[in-house]
């Protein structure tokens, strides 16, 4: 019977590849954030959008590099 451990190497690579991911998505999700607040008329609603996306890079990039640092633990 194998043995379904996966080795330390292969888990630290699979956690950093994770943050990365997730770091990613909330580039992403500010990004779309950021030109639909751009293409919408109402300037106190894009700026809410703006602010919004903002909030959510530094959230998830601080969770992201903190578990990349982990990560390497």
């Amino acid at each position: 019977m194998k043995n379904k451990s996966i080795s330390k190497k292969r888990q630290i690579i699979a956690n950093k590849i994770k943050s990365l991911f997730i770091f990613s998505l909330a580039i992403s999700a500010s990004l779309g954030l950021v030109i639909y607040a751009t293409k919408s008329g109402n300037l106190e609603y894009s700026s809410f959008l703006v602010i919004i996306a903002a909030i959510l890079l530094v959230f998830f990039g601080l969770f992201a590099l903190r578990r990349y640092k982990d990560s390497s633990k």
